[in-house]
C-alpha cells in the first residue's frame, strides 16, 4: 500500500492555530467557572510542561457510536505562579455537530451586581476564668 509522505511545511499546516477565548486571574477563578458546566464537553488529551507552567490540550467529548468523532480542541495553559489561567480554543477546528455554546468572551457575560446592607456589628464578651470551676447550683 502506497504511503503519502509529509514534508515540513504540510506538518506544519496540520497543527491547529488557537486563538484566545478567556483568560482567567486566579485558578478559583477557573474552576468555579470549569465546574459550572463546562468540563463536561471535553475530555483531556494530553498535559506538558511549558515555559510559563503546565499546557493541557483537551479534545470534544462528542460521541457517535463508539468513536470521538469532533475535531474542536481546547488548550488550557496555567501559570507557573498560579496567577493566571489562559483557555484558548483552536480556530481551524470546529464542532461537527449541533452544540451549545458555553464559551463567551468575558465582555459578553452579563454583570449582575446587587447592593448589600452590611451586617451589623455583632461584639462579644470575653470572660477569662483562673482558677477550677464549679458548676453546682
Amino acid at each position: 500500500m502506497f504511503r503519502h509522505r509529509m514534508r515540513g511545511r504540510e506538518r506544519i499546516r496540520r497543527r491547529a492555530n488557537y486563538e484566545e477565548v478567556r483568560n482567567f486571574r486566579t485558578t478559583q477563578a477557573f474552576e468555579l467557572w470549569w465546574r459550572a458546566g463546562e468540563r463536561s464537553n471535553w475530555r483531556i488529551n494530553s498535559r506538558h510542561p511549558h515555559v510559563s507552567g503546565t499546557v493541557e490540550y483537551w479534545t470534544c467529548a462528542f460521541v457517535e457510536g463508539r468513536r470521538r468523532t469532533c475535531p474542536a480542541r481546547l488548550r488550557i495553559t496555567f501559570d507557573r505562579d498560579k496567577r493566571f489561567v489562559n483557555v484558548c480554543r483552536a480556530k481551524d477546528r470546529k464542532h461537527c455537530h449541533p452544540v451549545v455554546e458555553t464559551i463567551v468572551n468575558e465582555e459578553s457575560e452579563v454583570q449582575d451586581i446587587q447592593q448589600v446592607e452590611p451586617y451589623e456589628m455583632q461584639t462579644a464578651r470575653i470572660i477569662r476564668i483562673k482558677g477550677p470551676v464549679n458548676f453546682r447550683t
